[in-house]
């Protein structure tokens, strides 16, 4: 299955299984139900990221365009799009991995909250090309 667009993916037809490899686990955020899908080999989120996302919290309106750079698995974005209900979020990330990794992590989540996909878009760019306001 491709994650290009995840946009245009219809979310009745798709499989929650088969958006986690067998290698990679599944974590519980504690947070309305919301899961994140982790590679061991890879980044995983932390303490870090929650942190950094309360911090951020209140500074942030649900209007404003929220971008965050290097978004790995998509952690800060998902958790931002949970607590705040923030209408645009664009996460860039430059490892392929990483970009369907988040990609297929904001699937998951929005089997539960169809407006997710919708409201993050994961760019795989490089920081110092990328146009991320094209959104």
């Amino acid at each position: 299955m491709s994650f290009n667009d995840i946009s245009k993916i219809n979310l009745n037809e798709l499989d929650k299984n088969k958006l986690i490899n067998s290698y990679e686990k599944l974590d519980d955020l504690n947070l309305n139900g919301y899961k994140i899908i982790q590679d061991p080999n890879k980044f995983c989120f932390g303490m870090d990221s929650v942190l950094l996302c309360d911090f951020c919290i209140d500074k942030i309106k649900t209007s404003d365009l929220v971008i965050d750079l290097g978004c790995g698995n998509g952690i800060i974005c998902i958790l931002l799009a949970a607590k705040k209900n923030i209408n645009k979020i664009i996460g860039l990330e430059i490892q392929k991995e990483c970009v369907d990794l988040a990609k297929r992590n904001i699937l998951f989540n929005s089997l539960k909250d169809n407006s997710l996909k919708d409201k993050i878009k994961i760019i795989h760019g490089d920081i110092k090309k990328s146009r991320v306001l094209d959104f």
